[in-house]
């Protein structure tokens, strides 16, 4: 039997994947474009959570270590392989009943992950510049002039979403998913974490005009409307 930490965690996996995937490489021009409308990201996560379903049910119903890679693909970034790789060692210790609370309810949380960034994309920045770049999981150690850093904190760390303005400043997304209203301890510790990613990627910085700023979002189930916080701005 799983213990509640492990269905939150896999409830988050699932939740970052279908929300996050049309950003999984950098999403500039027409693309990024169609991404602005009305209730596009929304749309394209709902598709995905049907992807995502399908693939994960068939790896619980048939056991088989196959299915089981196929799911881990689509739900891992980087593949069955990466150290991040967790479906299938968490999912044969679940119950039927523990499967079901997986689920229950996670495609409601989704659409508000995704009404949430639909609004965030069509902001504009402090210079008054929208966004002409963003991109899921970029890796902190990978993005060459953005965020190489001989020190970051972990070798593989990677941010949910980042955003980069017209005008050259970053945003740095963090999705929270579970309560949409934490108790003050756990957001402390949540800002502290955006904080060391804002750090190393100042640090790595040359031009000094450049803002960059990171945002705390925390995602819970309910109607799109009713289950958002106020965004939490961190500005470096």
């Amino acid at each position: 039997m799983a213990s509640k930490s492990d269905i939150f965690m896999l409830r988050g996996i699932v939740a970052h994947r279908a929300v996050l995937w049309p950003f999984t490489r950098p999403c500039t021009g027409t693309w990024l474009d169609n991404y602005r409308r009305r209730h596009a990201i929304q749309s394209e996560a709902d598709i995905t959570m049907d992807v995502l379903e399908a693939a994960i049910r068939a790896a619980w119903d048939t056991g088989h270590t196959a299915q089981y890679r196929a799911a881990e693909a689509l739900l891992n970034l980087n593949g069955p392989s990466d150290e991040k790789a967790a479906f299938e060692g968490v999912s044969r210790s679940l119950t039927p009943n523990d499967r079901d609370a997986v689920l229950a309810g996670l495609r409601d949380t989704v659409r508000n992950a995704a009404g949430a960034l639909e609004q965030w994309i069509r902001t504009r920045g402090p210079r008054g510049d929208e966004f002409t770049c963003l991109w899921a999981e970029a890796p902190l150690l990978a993005v060459d002039g953005y965020f190489t850093h001989p020190d970051a904190l972990e070798r593989n760390a990677q941010v949910d979403l980042v955003g980069f303005r017209a005008g050259g400043d970053i945003e740095i997304i963090d999705l929270k998913f579970g309560n949409h209203a934490p108790p003050d301890w756990v957001i402390i510790r949540d800002r502290d974490q955006i904080h060391r990613y804002l750090d190393t990627a100042r640090a790595h910085l040359t031009d000094p005009d450049r803002h960059i700023t990171g945002r705390l979002l925390y995602i819970g189930r309910g109607t799109p409307t009713a289950h958002w916080t106020p965004w939490q701005t961190l500005t470096t």
